[in-house]
C-alpha cells in the first residue's frame, strides 16, 4: 500500500476516534450539552473524511442528512434548507453560465485579449487574465481553462525559468481573483449564507457593494504576489518573451467571434449587469437605483435574488438555439455533466454544519472559549486568526474550512461585541490565500498536475506569500471594519 494511502487511513482513523471519544464524553443527561459534543464529534469525523478523501467528497457530504436527524440535532426540513437554498441556486447558475463560456471557447478569446494588452509582461498578463476570469466563474474552471493556454505559451518562450512564475501566477491569480466578487469562490458564498443565518441579511453587501469592498484588496494582493513571483523569486533562466504583436496575432488567428460566442458573452454580460444593479447602489456622493425597484408592486419582487437571476439566465442558455450548429442550443442536457455536483453537496453539508453549530449550542461554547484566549490587542487577534486559517487551508478544503470556522467567528462576535462582518470577512479572504501546497486549493493542484513544478517550488513561494497576504488581509479588515 502506498504511503499516501496509509496517511489517508490515519487521518480518517483520527477523525473516527475523535467522533467516538466525544460521544463517550458527552453528558449522560443529554440536552444541549450533549448535542454540542455530538456535533463537535461529527465535525471531527466529517472533516477527516473531507481531508483524507477516503470516500468521495460528494458522498461524505451526504452524511449530515443521515446523522443530524438520528442525533436529534436537526430535522429533515432544516437540512433541506441547507442543501437547497438561494446560495446554491447562485452557485449552480454560475457553473452553468461558465459551462456556456467554456463550450464555445469564449474564455480563450478573453485571455488572449488581456495578453495582447499586457504584451511582454507575461506573468502579469496571465495573473490578470486568471484573476479576471476567476471573478466571474469558479477558480477551478478558470485554472483548467488557463493551463493549456499557459502551456502553449511557454513552449514559445526561451529558457526554463518561465515555468514557475507563469504556472504559479495562474494558480495564485485564480485564488486572489475569486475574492473580488460574491460568486468568485465558494467561501464567499458560504460567508453570505452563514452571516445571513446568524445575523440576518441586513448589513451584508449586495453584489455590487461586495465588488467595491473586495476588489481593492484583491488588486493589492495580486500586485504583491506579482512582485514576489516576477521580481523577487523567479528571474533567472528567462531569455525572452513575446510582445503584444504576438498575442494580437494569436487573437486574430481565432477569427471573428462566432455567433455562439457572442450570445454566450451577451448573456454573461447581461447577468453580471443584473447582479450588479439589482439592488440600489448607495455611494457617498450619489445613489444608483436598482432595477428591482422598477418591479415594485409585483408579487415576487422581494423574492427575486441573485440566485434566481443566475438560474433564469442559465435556463436561457438551454432555450436559445446555437445559430451555427443546427439542432443544437447554447447548452444541452449533456452539459449538465460540467457542473461539479460534489461541490454543491459539499456546500450543502457546510451549511448543515453551520445550522448544527448554532442549534446544538456549540457556537456559544466555541465563542466563550475563543473569548477566553483573546489577546488584549484586537489587531493581534485578527492576525493570529487569519494566519491560522491561511495555514489550515494548506491541508484542507478552503470551502470546508470556511464552513467550519465562520460559525465560530459569528459566535465570537456575539460573545465579545466585535464586528461580525470584519471577523468573518478576514477568515473568508484568508482561506483563499493558501499558496504552499498542491492540495491547498484546486488551482494549485491543477497547475501542479502540469508536471512542470515541484512541491518545493510551491512551499518556497508560500513561505513568503502566506504571512504577507495574512498581514495584508488583517490590516485591511482591521482598518475597514473595526
Amino acid at each position: 500500500m502506498a504511503a499516501s494511502k496509509y496517511i489517508q487511513y490515519l487521518i480518517a482513523g483520527l477523525g473516527l476516534a475523535g467522533f467516538l471519544t466525544l460521544h463517550y464524553l458527552a453528558p449522560e443527561t443529554g440536552g444541549d450539552g450533549a448535542a454540542a459534543y455530538y456535533t463537535l464529534g461529527f465535525i471531527c469525523l466529517l472533516a477527516s473524511l473531507w481531508i483524507s478523501e477516503i470516500i468521495p467528497l460528494g458522498a461524505a457530504s451526504l452524511l449530515p442528512l443521515v446523522y443530524f436527524p438520528l442525533a436529534g440535532i436537526l430535522d429533515a426540513k432544516e437540512l433541506g434548507e441547507s442543501y437547497f437554498n438561494s446560495t446554491i441556486f447562485l452557485f449552480l447558475g454560475g457553473f452553468l453560465l461558465a459551462a456556456s463560456m467554456e463550450k464555445w471557447n469564449l474564455h480563450k478569446r478573453i485571455a488572449l485579449w488581456i495578453l495582447a494588452i499586457t504584451g511582454k509582461q507575461i506573468v502579469a498578463g496571465f495573473m490578470i487574465a486568471s484573476a479576471f476570469l476567476s471573478m466571474w466563474i469558479s477558480n477551478t474552471a478558470t485554472a483548467m481553462m488557463m493551463l493549456p493556454i499557459a502551456s502553449a505559451v511557454l513552449t514559445r518562450l526561451s529558457g526554463p525559468g518561465w515555468n514557475r512564475p507563469v504556472y504559479l501566477g495562474v494558480a495564485y491569480g485564480c485564488s486572489i481573483g475569486g475574492i473580488a466578487t460574491l460568486i468568485g469562490t465558494p467561501p464567499n458564498l458560504a460567508f453570505s449564507r452563514i452571516y445571513n443565518q446568524s445575523f440576518g441579511s441586513e448589513g451584508f453587501p449586495n453584489f455590487a457593494e461586495w465588488i467595491l469592498m473586495a476588489l481593492p484588496l484583491a488588486i493589492v494582493l495580486l500586485f504583491v504576489t506579482y512582485l514576489v513571483l516576477d521580481k523577487l523569486l523567479y528571474q533567472a533562466g528567462r531569455e525572452g518573451s513575446l510582445g503584444r504583436a504576438h498575442w494580437k496575432a494569436q487573437l486574430v488567428g481565432l477569427g471573428s467571434p462566432t455567433k455562439e460566442e457572442k450570445l454566450a458573452g451577451a448573456i454573461f454580460a447581461l447577468t453580471a449587469l443584473l447582479w450588479v444593479f439589482r439592488s440600489p447602489l448607495e455611494l457617498e456622493v450619489f445613489r444608483i437605483p436598482g432595477w428591482i425597484e422598477l418591479l415594485d408592486g409585483l408579487p415576487g419582487q422581494k423574492k427575486l435574488n441573485d440566485g434566481v437571476v443566475a438560474l433564469i439566465m442559465a435556463l436561457l442558455c438551454f432555450a436559445i438555439p446555437a445559430p451555427s450548429n443546427k439542432g443544437k442550443r447554447l447548452l444541452e442536457a449533456t452539459d449538465l455533466d460540467r457542473v461539479p455536483w460534489s461541490i454543491l453537496l459539499l456546500f450543502g453539508a457546510g451549511f448543515a454544519l453551520a445550522s448544527a453549530f448554532e442549534s446544538s449550542g456549540l457556537s456559544h461554547m466555541a465563542g466563550l472559549f475563543l473569548q477566553s484566549i483573546r489577546p488584549e490587542s484586537v489587531f493581534l487577534m485578527i492576525l493570529l486568526i487569519n494566519f491560522s486559517m491561511n495555514m489550515m487551508t494548506e491541508f484542507t478544503s478552503n470551502t470546508a474550512t470556511a464552513q467550519i470556522i465562520l460559525p465560530v467567528m459569528a459566535a465570537l462576535s456575539k460573545e465579545s461585541g466585535l464586528p461580525a462582518f470584519g471577523l468573518m470577512a478576514g477568515v473568508t479572504f484568508s482561506v483563499s490565500m493558501a499558496f504552499m501546497m498542491p492540495v491547498a486549493t484546486p488551482p494549485n493542484a491543477i497547475v501542479f498536475g502540469s508536471g512542470k513544478l515541484r512541491i518545493i517550488d510551491m512551499v518556497r513561494t508560500g513561505l513568503i506569500l502566506n504571512p504577507i497576504t495574512a498581514l495584508i488581509v488583517s490590516i485591511y479588515c482591521y482598518f475597514r471594519f473595526f
